[in-house]
């Protein structure tokens, strides 16, 4: 259901929250100036977010940008309506943000 088809994007960002926050790649040089790449990550914590709307709690991947939004929102359920759904850019928060409306 929350499989990926495009590679920057993991199994695990479907399943949460990550307001546009997904891994990249940068260089990184040697003393000797050789090239390696080094993949850089969001920072994600798993946490129990309580919607009141749907009166239950969600244990899911969230990543501190988006905790951010939820807490200058208000709620899981203020930053699920009023956040554009290309910023939202889950399967599951698209799924929440329908069940909500």
């Amino acid at each position: 259901m929350y499989a990926t088809k495009t590679p920057n994007k993991s199994n695990r960002h479907h399943k949460g929250l990550f307001h546009k926050k997904t891994h990249g790649r940068r260089y990184q040089r040697c003393f000797s100036m050789k090239a390696s790449i080094v993949t850089m990550k969001p920072n994600i914590k798993r946490k129990t977010l309580r919607s009141d709307i749907l009166c239950r709690s969600f244990k899911l991947y969230i990543s501190m940008k988006a905790r951010r939004c939820i807490m200058k929102a208000g709620s899981l359920d203020s930053y699920l309506l009023k956040t554009k759904p290309a910023d939202i850019d889950s399967r599951f928060g698209l799924h929440l943000r329908n069940l909500i409306k």
